[in-house]
């Protein structure tokens, strides 16, 4: 594992225009940490900010492949699959625990003249929506450089409702096990952001052999490869 860490950290670095994909990543985390302390639960989009930096992962370790400096068959396996959830993961999981000790702190107190039982719901449902939210980031950003229509498409069809969803003030009586309880929200939340991990892992190796898609493949070429 830490051999496999210190190889990943190596290729990145050697990405074609890593800087650039640094420097995005950057921006969307600080978009969503700023979104975040604005809206104080308000909706969880801001869950897709913190999540976005993923994708930029992804495809840097393809850039990476299409450099042709990669000739290992064994170390070309681990960029479509291993490197880049070495970087995911614990990203995403102390990503979550940061922002929910923050949204914990404003759940357990009234905020903006909302009293604590209103702002602990608002807290609760922003944790709900957010982990589904970075669930399904995860899986597409999985998937995205080989099924990029497709995906975009679930995607897209998937994430919409549960951002309106969260903007509501009512919860969903499918999430009703858990509402009003602050911490239960929160550990759904996280053990959504651990399905969201696990299938990151399951899809990438489950479409390795799959060709990139031709429109992410011409993307790529065009963008990374001048």
């Amino acid at each position: 594992m830490v051999s496999d860490y210190k190889m990943a950290v190596q290729l990145w670095k050697l990405t074609p225009k890593v800087k650039m994909h640094l420097v995005f990543a950057l921006v969307f985390l600080a978009l969503g940490i700023l979104y975040d302390s604005l809206l104080k639960g308000a909706n969880a989009v801001s869950a897709l900010y913190f999540a976005l930096p993923c994708t930029f992962v992804h495809t840097s370790f393809v850039a990476t492949n299409l450099s042709g400096m990669i000739q290992s068959s064994t170390v070309r396996k681990k960029i479509f699959t291993t490197f880049p959830n070495l970087f995911i993961i614990p990203y995403i999981l102390l990503a979550y625990l940061g922002v929910g000790a923050f949204h914990l702190y404003l759940g357990m107190q009234p905020v903006n003249a909302v009293d604590y039982a209103t702002n602990s719901a608002l807290q609760g449902r922003f944790f709900l929506f957010a982990g589904i939210e970075i669930l399904i980031l995860l899986a597409y950003s999985a998937v995205g450089n080989k099924l990029l229509i497709s995906g975009a498409a679930v995607f897209i069809i998937m994430i919409l409702p549960i951002m309106l969803f969260s903007q509501s003030r009512h919860t969903p009586r499918i999430f009703a096990f858990c509402d009003g309880h602050l911490i239960g929200c929160f550990l759904f939340g996280l053990v959504m952001v651990i399905i969201g991990c696990v299938l990151s892992v399951f899809l990438t190796h489950l479409l390795y052999k799959r060709d990139l898609s031709e429109l992410a493949l011409k993307s790529l070429a065009r963008s990374y490869m001048k």
